[in-house]
């Protein structure tokens, strides 16, 4: 009597291996779009801080250095976040200056359309060396953005971003302190306030 080999697949033990590898493969492509950075004829994506005073003139006459720890994420359109920054980036800034632009994030991305940008800050302060009449100067001249919650604050925002090896993206946050440091006491300014006035820009 012969043996069976015990390597020798049966029809039902192939079919159902054909079946996972299916299976896995239909879940790695719907993977790959939010969180590849090799191959596939993807692009690159750069995220940008700069300032500004915002809207209006009730920010100016700020003068000193915006001091942040930040990281960027970007989702894309089956809602999978991929980090851009991978750890977090010190981006140091002009107080009011909109043409100063620090790059603090690149990262290689499938080809696809991305639909949301997040910027997770862990610190965010203004080092004022001068400020408008009638603004209340901490005597150490720091003004910090308190987080309510935890460590952290998190801004987010729409960016409908269409990346591919013929078309790269960038994204520029503007920090707008002009909005809310006005609003600053005791030297703090709520999370609140500063998430409001960030804004986005996708050249």
């Amino acid at each position: 009597m012969s043996k069976a080999n015990p390597l020798e697949s049966t029809p039902s033990a192939v079919g159902a291996i054909r079946t996972l590898l299916a299976l896995a493969l239909a879940l790695g492509l719907l993977v790959l779009p939010g969180c590849s950075d090799l191959g596939g004829g993807g692009g690159e994506l750069t995220v940008s801080l700069q300032d500004g005073i915002g809207s209006g003139l009730g920010g100016a006459g700020f003068e000193g250095e915006l001091r942040t720890v930040v990281m960027a994420e970007v989702q894309d359109d089956f809602g999978f976040w991929a980090e851009v920054t991978g750890s977090p980036q010190q981006v140091n800034l002009p107080v009011g200056e909109s043409d100063t632009v620090v790059e603090f994030g690149r990262r290689t991305l499938a080809s696809g359309t991305y639909t949301r940008m997040r910027l997770v800050f862990t610190q965010v302060e203004a080092h004022l060396t001068d400020a408008p009449p009638g603004f209340e100067m901490p005597s150490d001249g720091v003004v910090q953005v308190v987080f309510s919650t935890g460590d952290r604050t998190t801004v987010e925002r729409p960016a409908t971003l269409f990346i591919d090896s013929d078309q790269d993206a960038e994204v520029i946050f503007t920090l707008n302190s002009g909005q809310w440091l006005p609003s600053g006491e005791d030297g703090t300014v709520t999370a609140q306030s500063f998430r409001s006035a960030v804004t986005i820009d996708i050249p």
